[in-house]
């Protein structure tokens, strides 16, 4: 048993390790134009206990454009399951990371909300804002988005386009090598926000 959960640990590790090998801020094309609620895709699940759930998953149940639940199979003829953001640590559909991020981070007790994650880093995390427009989840397009939400220091940042270069440098500010890079106006750009915020956690 202690052989089998060092390995479920360490498929989560290379999973996180996965997202961090990322290079391009290119938004995954099953995200776009498509409904995560729309059709079973190739995913897993991580369970707060470290059991990992190979399989297939899709959302299953939203509050406007947040999704609440997502449903999980191990294959086409098995019997499905339904998981909350309080059930799990991470969550594959695709290519996409869904992950669960506190409510209230001075009241943990109040539970879990899932995000799609557009970066998930050691240091920090970009999520998608499900109110950024009234596609939601059903049409994400970065260039379209009006915001996003930052993840540090246990603190969830709504990041607006119009305010994104001076609410990004006082989010990151204290890293000396990443101000030294964001003087260069063409690459700190909000459409870049993966490659800024990927600089800034790798260079922390």
């Amino acid at each position: 048993m202690k052989i089998l959960k060092i390995i479920s640990l360490l498929f989560i590790f290379a999973i996180v390790a996965t997202t961090k090998a990322q290079t391009t801020i290119s938004i995954d094309s099953d995200v776009q134009g498509k409904s995560i609620t729309g059709v079973w895709k190739k995913g897993l699940v991580v369970l707060k206990d470290g059991t990992v759930k190979e399989g297939e998953t899709k959302g299953y149940s939203f509050s406007g454009d947040q999704v609440k639940t997502m449903k999980f199979r191990a294959d086409k003829d098995a019997d499905t399951e339904k998981f909350k953001a309080n059930d799990c640590k991470l969550i594959k559909w695709g290519d996409t990371f869904i992950v669960p991020v506190l409510k209230n981070f001075k009241k943990p007790k109040k539970g879990y909300k899932f995000y799609v994650a557009l970066y998930y880093g050691k240091n920090i995390s970009v999520y998608f804002d499900p109110k950024a427009n009234k596609a939601g989840f059903g049409g994400i397009n970065f260039g379209e988005n009006l915001s996003f939400l930052v993840h540090k220091d246990n603190k969830l940042t709504k990041i607006k386009k119009y305010k994104y270069r001076k609410q990004i440098r006082k989010l990151f500010g204290d890293n000396p090598t990443w101000v030294e890079k964001s003087k260069d106006k063409k690459w700190f750009k909000y459409r870049n926000i993966f490659e800024v915020a990927e600089f800034y956690d790798k260079n922390k």
